[in-house]
């Protein structure tokens, strides 16, 4: 039996194909990778685990049937993560990836894993002047009448 697709499936198909490449490519780049390596075979899942921070072994748990869905799942939830977007984007990005790719290459999301995110340069540090422990009491006032500051009616 025969099937044949109409041509507007296969021309949809081919546009996804386009979007999808263009979008990988883009944020191959935004993570500092080459935008060709995306549309390697394999070697594209490397630089997507360099990007994600995962041990390169993790390629052999995505030859494991069943494995390999949750750890798709895994590393699509830690590559949102590298991109600062929240659950709400990791959902979207499963469901409606023709959409959300191209958001997160040309939209203004920026690769957080390449970057010090902190920015306050003291942080960390010991203080220069060590805190004591016996902190020195408040200044006693000096009156208490707010009206004629001579009067002192403190007991």
């Amino acid at each position: 039996m025969e099937y044949d697709y109409p041509a507007w499936a296969i021309g949809l198909q081919f546009v996804f194909m386009v979007i999808s490449i263009v979008s990988m490519w883009k944020i191959f780049i935004k993570t500092n990778q080459p935008g060709w390596a995306s549309i390697i075979p394999v070697y594209n899942t490397i630089i997507f685990l360099q990007i994600i921070r995962r041990p390169v072994w993790w390629i052999v748990l995505l030859l494991i049937p069943f494995v390999n869905v949750v750890i798709a799942i895994m590393m699509m939830s830690d590559f949102v993560k590298a991109f600062g977007k929240g659950i709400g984007y990791f959902i979207g990005i499963l469901l409606l990836p023709f959409i959300f790719y191209p958001m997160l290459a040309f939209g203004d999301a920026k690769y957080l894993y390449g970057q010090e995110v902190n920015m306050d340069p003291n942080l960390g540090k010991p203080d220069s002047q060590p805190q004591t422990s016996n902190p020195s009491p408040p200044p006693a006032p000096t009156s208490s009448n707010p009206i004629d500051p001579t009067k002192n009616d403190t007991i």
